[in-house]
């Protein structure tokens, strides 16, 4: 399918699907939508995330496989190889506090070990959410964000040292303090549960929860 894939604007797996491997989704930068039949024991897509899961059996994870657009919903723990790879429409990227490992290795995943996660050529900001340095997830993939120096990392309020001094986090352009853009002239930030609008001019109209920047 990757010979068309920038024409695809759908994918659907059906319920008998048992394993699905790495860049299943990559180049489809036209993807809309995603839907897993809800008897799938493997694999689910929760309604408007756009986005593919391995359901925690044995290892009692939930797996991120592949993404459509930004959102990852939280209860995702692992981010597999591969996970955000090759999509040029994706310029930002939120990750759930949830996340506890970025790369995965194990005997499904046998080759790639090396590769990061995160590798999405036209991305420019990330947004995060972990609030301690114990709370950071392992890093398990030897490459680390691709072109960092073009992307801004959007942290907690009051959690900027805590990037500034681990990988790879730290090789990211700038990091900003619990702070975002939310229009042509405004601007966000959360401090203390307390979220505040600043600027001038029109708020952006998101569809949904899931197009939250």
């Amino acid at each position: 399918a990757n010979s068309q894939a920038n024409y695809i604007k759908k994918v659907s797996f059906s319920k008998d699907i048992t394993f699905i491997g790495r860049y299943t989704l990559s180049y489809m930068n036209k993807l809309e939508k995603i839907t897993v039949d809800p008897e799938n024991a493997n694999y689910y897509s929760p309604e408007g995330s756009n986005c593919l899961i391995e359901r925690a059996n044995e290892n009692d994870t939930n797996i991120l496989i592949a993404i459509g657009n930004g959102y990852i919903p939280e209860g995702v723990e692992v981010l597999r190889n591969y996970a955000l790879c090759d999509n040029y429409r994706l310029t930002s990227v939120t990750i759930p506090r949830s996340v506890k490992q970025m790369g995965e290795k194990t005997p499904r995943q046998d080759v790639g070990y090396n590769e990061s996660p995160i590798r999405l050529p036209s991305l420019t900001e990330i947004h995060v959410q972990w609030t301690t340095k114990e709370e950071l997830p392992e890093w398990l993939a030897d490459k680390f964000i691709l072109n960092a120096n073009k992307i801004t990392l959007y942290v907690p309020c009051g959690t900027k040292s805590i990037y500034q001094n681990a990988a790879p986090w730290n090789t990211c352009k700038a990091i900003v303090d619990g702070t975002g853009k939310c229009g042509s002239n405004l601007t966000w930030s959360i401090c203390d549960s307390v979220l505040t609008i600043s600027g001038t001019g029109t708020m952006t109209n998101w569809s949904n929860s899931a197009s939250v920047p």
